[in-house]
């Protein structure tokens, strides 16, 4: 006898023994799928917008959601709603849908994470992708091992990738993220983000672009990272 059993993370915890007990026992293999591929995208925008779907179109997709399952289902709902036409001279509609439809999907998973993931993506997104989990958890506030729970829920809400290197699932999500964020509070945070690099010795070209965000300061070591 085989029990297949499908989990959709939208709400870390919920039911968190019944999965700990079937994901915990001997017997299960777990298996966490991979982004699609081309192939996948094109069944699911014929399944989705036509079967006559042009190559070119399904190529786009792809593109523009990196294969992730969750982003392509919300790109596949907003052109469907504007009843777009499958077609290689509608790519155009891609991206000035894909981008829209897809951040409301991501500040919404977002919201229904405890308050810490928040705090740990908006430092992933200032950071950027491939930030040390070390200056990732001092930006955010929190001791590492709060800061890889929150990595922790923001990959399972596919948010962010499930291991290191950290960085978001898709360029479109990293932006959504630091566009949330207030303006005076990025360069705030960019400026924090410095200082911590700085100290971490971290190359002066990464220490330079957070400085080039963030309010000037005469800093003996931030002029000399400007100016090298």
């Amino acid at each position: 006898m085989l029990m297949v059993v499908g989990l959709r993370p939208d709400d870390p915890g919920a039911q968190a023994p019944l999965i700990d007990a079937i994901a915990g026992d001997p017997s299960t293999v777990s298996i966490r799928p991979r982004p699609l591929s081309d192939t996948g995208v094109a069944a699911l925008v014929r399944q989705r917008l036509g079967e006559d779907a042009d190559a070119g179109f399904c190529v786009a997709c792809h593109r523009a959601t990196g294969g992730n399952p969750l982003l392509t289902t919300e790109l596949l709902k907003a052109l469907a709603a504007e009843s777009v036409r499958p077609e290689e001279r509608q790519v155009a509609m891609i991206e000035k849908l894909g981008p829209r439809s897809m951040s409301r999907t991501v500040l919404l998973r977002l919201t229904r994470l405890p308050p810490h993931a928040t705090s740990v993506a908006e430092a992933l997104a200032v950071l950027g992708d491939e930030a040390e989990l070390s200056v990732i958890a001092a930006l955010a506030g929190l001791e590492e091992d709060r800061a890889v729970d929150a990595l922790t829920a923001l990959a399972r809400a596919e948010l962010v990738r499930a291991q290191a290197p950290w960085g978001f699932v898709h360029p479109v999500v990293a932006a959504t993220i630091y566009n949330d964020v207030l303006l005076t509070e990025r360069q705030a945070r960019h400026r924090l983000a410095a200082e911590l690099l700085h100290a971490a010795g971290a190359p002066v070209q990464r220490v330079a672009g957070q400085l080039l965000l963030a309010p000037a300061r005469d800093e003996r070591w931030a002029v000399q990272a400007l100016t090298s």
